[in-house]
């Protein structure tokens, strides 16, 4: 008998979501309104140290969440933007429509972020804004990006409960944003959030989201959320230690079920960091091992993918020598993510735990 197909990814969504949705839809408010300002709110108390002056802007999108966070910072013509090349390309394309020129870091060895090393030699007079993902929810020391001297961005957009030093991610840089994606650490369809604690940003990005009936007329743009995505969003937050919890349960049997092999590993946190386990990133020596396991693993029915193939680098997309990044070439060469979410039932973790201790290489 065919095994049905075990997914990379699918949000985890029960009774409670749909229970929610009942407030919105009977009361007839479902652009943002009462309940997205709840969902700011409620955001803020779980991920922002100070509370108190911290604001939050729950948005269409981590892409718009991650453009209003750079017209924030007034990023023009002609600045430039520090960013990963290990990275999707939602960043990059945030930059360009910001009008700014993107400037591509290398990963640290053996990591899914640059660190302050790959970063600081890439400052100019024209840099405005370094722009630091946490990739597959790896943290990285923001506090050493910030000793530069210029503005940081978080992109906490994989990394939503991934902590550094014992301090969630986001709660460090200048700005921090967050995508609600499907595929996300909590979801609401779609939707992101932008949070500061600089009361200067928070101003420019509310005058930007009220785009309507104004008595002045500036470019803005309507990238609101809506009370519909924030019954949804109510519930998935109150619902995120669960999804931490079983993730890191899920990692740990994936971890043990791969001790025995000698030929890759398991990507483990930079020290004093602890990840979300967004993703479960096997590490290979070889592409070509790499490429054996994936197979092995889709022929039980698991679907494994490569988190970022090299040719969704984005120096490969803007031109530039893959010598220059030898280290994002080494890891969208050698990293392979294995399912990991939390509505992944007990059998199907089995499944992918029996196929882990049993890869032959």
């Amino acid at each position: 008998m065919t095994l049905p197909i075990i997914r990379h990814n699918k949000p985890s969504l029960s009774d409670l979501e749909h229970q929610a949705l009942h407030e919105p839809l009977e009361s007839g408010w479902v652009a943002p309104g009462p309940l997205t300002a709840r969902f700011e709110e409620a955001f803020i108390a779980r991920f922002a140290t100070k509370p108190e002056s911290t604001q939050a802007f729950a948005v269409s999108s981590g892409t718009a969440a991650l453009y209003m966070a750079l017209y924030a910072l007034g990023i023009k013509q002609g600045d430039e933007v520090i960013l990963p090349s290990y990275t999707c390309t939602a960043v990059m394309n945030a930059v360009h429509f910001a009008g700014a020129r993107p400037v591509l870091a290398d990963n640290a060895q053996g990591s899914t972020n640059p660190d302050k090393g790959q970063i600081a030699p890439l400052i100019t007079k024209a840099t405005r804004a370094i722009i630091v993902t946490h990739t597959h929810g790896f943290p990285l020391d923001v506090e050493a990006v910030k000793s530069l001297g210029v503005p940081v961005i978080e992109d906490c957009c994989q990394a939503l409960g991934a902590t550094f030093k014992q301090q969630y991610v986001g709660d460090v840089g200048d700005l921090a944003v967050y995508s609600f994606y499907a595929s996300k650490m909590m979801t609401t369809g779609n939707g992101g959030m932008v949070m500061t604690r600089n009361n200067a940003y928070a101003e420019r990005i509310a005058d930007f989201l009220a785009f309507d009936g104004r008595t002045d007329y500036k470019p803005r743009f309507n990238f609101l959320f809506s009370d519909v995505q924030a019954a949804i969003g109510m519930v998935q937050l109150s619902r995120l230690d669960g999804f931490l919890a079983r993730r890191l349960a899920t990692a740990h049997r994936y971890s043990e079920a791969i001790t025995r092999h000698h030929s890759f590993q398991m990507l483990e946190p930079v020290q004093q960091g602890s990840a979300n386990n967004f993703r479960f990133i096997l590490r290979f020596s070889a592409p070509e091992a790499l490429v054996s396991v994936s197979n092995q693993m889709h022929s039980k029915g698991i679907t494994c993918i490569v988190p970022i193939e090299p040719f969704e680098l984005l120096h490969n997309y803007t031109g530039l020598p893959g010598t220059a990044f030898s280290n994002a070439e080494k890891a969208a060469n050698t990293f392979l993510s294995v399912p990991v979410y939390p509505a992944l039932g007990d059998e199907e973790i089995e499944r992918i735990e029996v196929a882990l201790r049993n890869i032959k290489l």
